[in-house]
């Protein structure tokens, strides 16, 4: 019996937490900066020598404490091969990423040895932080020892996704990435069973408190029923609960595709891919209302009450391109013309206002790594650029920084931001606001305001306060603001 146990002040929760992603490569070295403003192009697609030791060094920092971070996602560890390899655009990359598995319980040399992921996540412990591992039971390189031992049961037929005679819609279960990704036969039961075992091996020789499950619909359902409940048999006997997350990545309207995979004995949640999309059609791109942005916020609610799933919103990932070139308007080419940082702070401004949307939500937000002060980018890979901390960064991604600090704060000091419910209050083309309201007579009003400077009041329901009457007080500026006969003072909110 292997039971988990934390022994803390306050049980933790997953929904009280807000979750930093970490691409390990390009976060942090302890030898120093990753940031070199003279690296060619064509290093984007290469190392750039992140490793365990330096987010082990930025942890004992308190960077993440700062922020307001209960937990961190970071980069699948697993060996990854040697050597360039041809994406999908004919350039050459190494795997750097970790998605490329060449070993089932190894971890890449590059990134360190066992003793230094037990050091990260030993230090991550002491201060509170849960850490879950991006695991790939989809498919392994063609260098891994469950490929070149096969047996001929235990892959599909090489046919590579999105090309011509293999389109997603009819293969997206069987077909491979790339060519050297060879796709796993997950309905052999047998073939399950053994990536169950080595997922569940990480967790227990590291005590890791859950993962991220990559490429989910490019397996049988059965695949995530089995793991999770093979992960909850062998770890959550004692009441410690792990967070085993999902990706399925879809557009705007994916609500349906995403909770096909939820539900009592499906996984604890998802990325919330219909937020991540309104939040930038209305606030990086301005193609949709802050009423339209709410009706979104409104569906995915509706959508995740009946599964019960812990949802993940977020303004962005390492497979889009970055909010803040959205933002600005300029988006470029990964290789050959990479956006620029940009110069006015107004995409700044909306980053943050886009991050205040994310972290005011009911669920676990996800802070992808340099989101939380703006870092430019195209496409992968450009979207993964090298991590930039402390004098490394402009004015402007130092002021973003600032307010994204005070915002994840606040999350970490409200109950009602944490837990409580969410009711509109106001929503029209420019100005979205909502009351989260905990039940506890400290409820928090959020006022987005994309435009122009406006003037106004805005209700609070009778009883939300403890008193009927009071002071609410303005997270980013201080500015205290008196709340009676259930309505707010008139509120001047600046432009953006």
């Amino acid at each position: 019996l292997f039971v988990p146990l934390w022994v803390e002040d306050e049980p933790f929760r997953w929904e009280d937490a807000l979750l930093y992603q970490v691409v390990v490569d390009r976060f942090a070295a302890v030898a120093g900066s990753l940031h070199d403003p003279a690296a060619p192009a064509e290093q984007i697609g290469l190392r750039y020598g992140g490793d365990l030791a330096g987010l082990t060094r930025v942890i004992e920092q308190g960077y993440f404490e700062e922020l307001g971070v209960g937990a961190l996602w970071i980069s699948p560890l697993y060996d990854n091969p040697e050597g360039t390899f041809p994406g999908t655009d004919g350039r050459e990359y190494e795997g750097y990423h970790g998605y490329w598995p060449i070993a089932a319980r190894d971890i890449e040399p590059e990134f360190g040895t066992e003793d230094d992921l037990d050091a990260l996540i030993a230090a991550a412990h002491a201060r509170g932080l849960r850490v879950i591992m991006d695991v790939v039971p989809n498919h392994v390189h063609l260098e891994h020892p469950y490929w070149q031992d096969r047996q001929p049961e235990d892959f599909h037929e090489g046919c590579v996704c999105g090309t011509e005679d293999c389109p997603w819609s009819e293969h997206i279960e069987t077909c491979w990435f790339t060519d050297y990704l060879a796709d796993l036969e997950l309905r052999d039961t047998t073939v399950t069973a053994r990536q169950v075992d080595d997922i569940a091996w990480w967790i227990q020789r590291y005590d890791l408190d859950g993962v991220r499950v990559d490429a989910v619909p490019m397996m049988p359902r059965l695949v995530v029923r089995h793991l999770v409940h093979e992960l909850a048999h062998r770890f959550e006997r004692g009441g410690t609960e792990l967070y085993v997350v999902g990706e399925t990545f879809t557009g705007s309207f994916g609500w349906n595709t995403i909770r096909g995979y939820l539900g009592p004995y499906g996984l604890d949640g998802q990325f919330d891919f219909p937020v991540m999309w309104a939040l930038r059609d209305s606030l990086a791109w301005q193609g949709k209302t802050m009423a339209e942005l709410d009706e979104v916020l409104a569906e995915s609610e509706r959508a995740w009450v009946g599964p019960g799933a812990l949802m993940a919103p977020m303004i962005g990932n390492h497979d889009v391109t970055r909010f803040l070139s959205e933002a600005d308007g300029d988006v470029g080419a990964a290789w050959d013309d990479p956006p620029p940082q940009p110069e006015s702070l107004e995409p700044y401004e909306r980053l943050v206002l886009a991050q205040a949307v994310t972290l005011t939500l009911t669920g676990l937000p996800v802070i992808y790594y340099g989101d939380e002060f703006g870092m430019p980018g195209a496409r992968d890979p450009d979207n993964r650029r090298p991590m930039r901390f402390g004098d490394e960064l402009s004015a402007n991604e130092a002021w973003a920084l600032q307010q994204v600090q005070a915002l994840g704060q606040a999350r970490s000091c409200s109950r009602a931001l944490r837990r409580g419910t969410r009711e509109a209050v106001a929503a029209d083309d420019d100005v979205l606001a909502y009351l989260r309201d905990a039940g506890d007579g400290a409820p928090v009003l959020v006022v987005i305001t994309r435009g122009d400077e406006i003037s106004r009041s805005f209700p609070v329901p009778d009883g939300a306060l403890a008193d009927g009457a009071g002071t609410m007080v303005d997270v980013l500026s201080g500015v205290a603001v008196a709340v009676a006969y259930g309505a707010t003072e008139e509120l001047v909110v600046p432009a953006r």
